[in-house]
This record gives structure tokens, C-alpha cells and sequence, in this order.
């Protein structure tokens, strides 16, 4: 059991390693396709084939840099993801506090606009009282104006109701006149019969 939690420990110290990650990383990254040549359904010689005549020798820029597929191999597996994960540890913390040094001069360049901001005063107080008196006059003129239009409002509909009133009179009169007329039509049409 001592032995199991051994490995799991050590395990675990690998992965936290920033090398051990970066050179994973890197040999996936290299060696993606011998991966998946590797785990095709092919027969075995045809996967060996495939590896032999595609993934090596190394051909870099049209040229043939590396023949024995041997040493390519440790070149591609070994070495060049070494390589690259010494500079992704040695560039990485480098470009990490060149990034943070400008977003931390951008942040102060915007501390100090918005210091000079807030000790500012965007208009004075007399100014400030000047434009509250002129919008309570503003103020005060439409709600005269919304009074003379409510009293206008008020005359023109009185108007209109004793207009109306006079029209329903004439009505009136003129449906007794013509009811009265309906009814002597009718008394001569009975003295004629």
C-alpha cells in the first residue's frame, strides 16, 4: 500500500513540474501524428511503414535534415521538445512580467485620469443655481401654459355643449314639426278614402 502512495506521490511532484508540462506538451505537439498512426486499426507493418517513410527522416523547408530514422526519432521525441519547453520556461516568465508591466502602467495611467477627474469640479454652484432657477421658470411657464390650455380647452368644450344643446332644440322642433305634419298627412289621406 506504502508503495502505491509512493508512486501516486511522485506522480503528482512530475505533473507539478513547469518542464516535465511544458516537455508533455511540446512532444504532443511533435508527435501527434505517430500517436495516431500508432493507435490506428492498420496492421503492424503497416504502421511501422507509415512511420518509417512519413514521420521520419525529418524534412524541414523542402530539406532533408536528418536520414537515420533512429536519430530522428530522438531528435523529434527528445530533444526538440526539450528544447522547446527550456524556452517556453525562460520566455514565459520574461513575457508574463513584460505583459503585466504594461497592463500595470495602463492602470495607473487611468488611476491618475480619474484622480484628476474626481478634483475637478464640473460646474460651480452659482452656475448650478443659475440652471435650477432657469428650469423651475421653465417650469413654472408650462404649467401656466397648461393652464391656459386647460381653461381654453374648457371655454371651447362649453362652447360646443350649449352648440350642441341649440342643434338638439332645432332637432326636437323639427321632429314635432314633421310629426305633426305626418299626422295631418295622414288625417287627409283618411278624409280622401
Amino acid at each position: 500500500m506504502n508503495f502505491i502512495k509512493d508512486i501516486l506521490s511522485y506522480s503528482r511532484q512530475r505533473v507539478k513540474n513547469p518542464f516535465f508540462m511544458a516537455f508533455l506538451f511540446s512532444w504532443f505537439a511533435l508527435n501527434h501524428d505517430y500517436l495516431f498512426i500508432m493507435f490506428s486499426n492498420d496492421d503492424l507493418t503497416n504502421k511501422f511503414s507509415m512511420i518509417e517513410s512519413h514521420l521520419y527522416p525529418i524534412h524541414l523547408w523542402g530539406f532533408e535534415w536528418i536520414s537515420n530514422s533512429s536519430i530522428a526519432f530522438s531528435v523529434r521525441s527528445l530533444v526538440v521538445p526539450a528544447i522547446l519547453a527550456c524556452v517556453y520556461i525562460g520566455v514565459m516568465p520574461w513575457l508574463q512580467g513584460l505583459l503585466i508591466e504594461i497592463w500595470d502602467k495602463r492602470q495607473n495611467k487611468l488611476l491618475e485620469r480619474q484622480k484628476e477627474a474626481q478634483g475637478q469640479t464640473l460646474i460651480s454652484e452659482e452656475d448650478r443655481d443659475k440652471l435650477y432657477a432657469e428650469l423651475e421658470d421653465e417650469r413654472s411657464k408650462w404649467r401656466i401654459k397648461d393652464k391656459e390650455k386647460d381653461e381654453a380647452f374648457e371655454r371651447e368644450s362649453r362652447k360646443k355643449e350649449r352648440e350642441i344643446a341649440v342643434v338638439n332644440e332645432e332637432i326636437e322642433g323639427l321632429n314635432r314639426l314633421l310629426k305633426e305634419n305626418q299626422e295631418r298627412y295622414e288625417e287627409d289621406q283618411r278624409g280622401l278614402h
